[in-house]
């Protein structure tokens, strides 16, 4: 009867627990299957007493004598006593191993179609606008809105001019309200956040949302929604020198609010931390858990094992949701640029097209790259032939080779230590104008830049990235184009596949 009971109500556990999996988030399934995890195991324990109450087996001699005696056989008494405690002690083992899957196969079988449901991480297409220079990438808001978001990579949250207008809004006296550092809005009932576009340095106040939003999942067969994911709605007027179509912008900082800390906790890798892979065509953001793609030569393997890792800056840039790492020194061709860079930094940004650098690091920086591009039979254009560039040199006196691209003075950023190095080669520091001009892709960013140098979205291509929110870490490949590769090989459209 117990064995029945058993089975039965596991039976129902699993069959309501199927049905209402669909029906509420993922992450409670503890909590739903609690209680009648809990009545099984209270049977589970009863039933060995109850084995022991009834069967003469499991009874005192004493009480074998008085209460029960074996009919006349050709054994002996004590012969079928032990044979009948040798097959009941069986019976009751078999018994309690059955009842034990009973117990606990509903809760194992739900632990794993959690994770298995959960996908492993979550990838994001990137595209690059050849007018604007901003990155691009698209997801779906409400499960069938698409949106076109402008990629930040110091951004706070997701911020929109385009949502549905039954979305929920969060209350101001709420918790996420308090990690967004949300202002009071319509007197209480509705939180605002501060949204930034950070290309033309506007801000306005937002309604904090939330809602289902659709990405591309890592077993790319679906596309998973992801609910109560928290986004911001702004003003139209927020979207000045977007891309045209560009309906926002998708913020990746080191916040509460931005995306990475909430994928984090929908994907089933768990990992607050998540990769970025820029090209000048199509790339790709990896978010929750490890980078799935496996390399074939010449990179040899898995290029995310090859990368140099430094700690992020633990200044006031923390709480600005920034990627900032701490700067050593500057080397143009391995000769040292003397200056003092006591507390500067250098910033990471995808909403800078190039390199831009504090007046006086730039002033020295230009001076040293000239004098090592002269030592190499560079020939420098006098004047200003660019708008957007002041050293360029004749294209017809620059070498070219396949895996640096133009054959030029090397420059690395030395950042933790000596071994930690962010070297820059032909490809990622020079930009071509026309056929006559190439130009160092640097900019002076003025005396007032808070930064000492940041690295605009030309230098970051082509280098594989990985953001660890919980280490503090950022990791960094050297120049995938020395491997004849591209970060256009692990876009979706890519014919390499994901190991997931």
């Amino acid at each position: 009867m117990f064995g029945l009971g058993l089975a039965i109500i596991g039976q129902w556990g699993n069959v309501s627990q199927s049905q209402s999996q669909s029906s509420q988030p993922k992450g409670t399934f503890f909590a739903r299957s609690y209680p009648l995890f809990l009545v099984r195991l209270i049977l589970f324990c009863a039933l060995p007493a109850c084995l022991r109450r009834q069967h003469p087996a499991f009874l005192p001699q004493s009480s074998i004598d008085t209460q029960y005696q074996p009919p006349l056989l050709l054994i002996t008494s004590s012969s079928l006593s032990l044979f009948r405690l040798s097959f009941m002690a069986f019976s009751a083992s078999m018994i309690s191993v059955f009842s034990f899957f009973i117990v606990f196969w509903p809760l194992i079988h739900q632990f794993r179609a959690h994770n298995l449901g959960s996908p492993k991480a979550f990838l994001f297409p990137v595209t690059k606008d050849a007018s604007t220079l901003q990155y691009l990438t698209q997801i779906r808001l409400g499960g069938s809105i698409p949106l076109t978001l402008v990629l930040d990579l110091n951004g706070r949250h997701l911020w929109t001019s385009l949502a549905p207008s039954t979305r929920p809004l969060v209350p101001f006296h709420s918790f996420h309200c308090i990690s967004a550092d949300g202002k009071n809005m319509r007197g209480g009932t509705v939180c605002g956040v501060v949204s930034e576009n950070s290309v033309s340095g506007a801000t306005a106040v937002s309604e904090l949302s939330e809602g289902a939003v659709a990405f591309v999942s890592s077993q790319r067969s679906s596309i998973p929604a992801i609910h109560q994911l928290l986004f911001a709605h702004a003003p139209s007027s927020l979207l000045n020198r977007l891309t045209i179509g560009a309906r926002g912008m998708l913020g990746m900082g080191r916040a509460p609010t931005a995306l990475p800390e909430q994928l984090s906790a929908a994907a089933s890798g768990g990992d607050r931390r998540f990769f970025l892979c820029l090209s000048e065509s199509d790339g790709v953001i990896v978010a929750g858990g490890d980078w799935p793609y496996s390399s074939s030569p010449p990179l040899r393997g898995d290029v995310s094992k090859l990368m140099v890792y430094a700690p992020l800056s633990t200044s006031e840039r923390e709480t600005t949701g920034e990627y900032s790492l701490n700067l050593k020194a500057i080397e143009v061709n391995r000769e040292r640029l003397t200056l003092n860079l006591n507390s500067s930094s250098l910033l990471l940004s995808t909403v800078v097209p190039f390199m831009t650098m504090q007046s006086a690091i730039y002033t020295a920086f230009t001076g040293a790259f000239a004098k090592a591009a002269a030592a190499m039979n560079m020939t420098r254009i006098q004047g200003r032939p660019s708008d957007h560039f002041e050293l360029c040199f004749s294209s017809d006196s620059i070498s070219k080779t396949p895996k640096v691209g133009s054959l030029v003075p090397e420059i690395d950023f030395v950042l933790q230590s000596e071994i930690v190095r962010w070297r820059i080669h032909g490809w990622n520091s020079m930009v071509r104008v026309n056929d006559e001009v190439t130009c160092l892709g640097v900019r002076d960013g003025g005396p007032e830049q808070r930064s000492g140098v940041v690295m605009g979205g030309h230098q970051l291509e082509d280098v594989l990235m990985e953001f660890d929110l919980g280490a503090s870490m950022v990791g960094f490949s050297r120049s995938l184009l020395l491997s004849q590769r591209s970060c256009s090989d692990f876009s979706l459209s890519s014919s390499l596949t994901a190991s997931l």
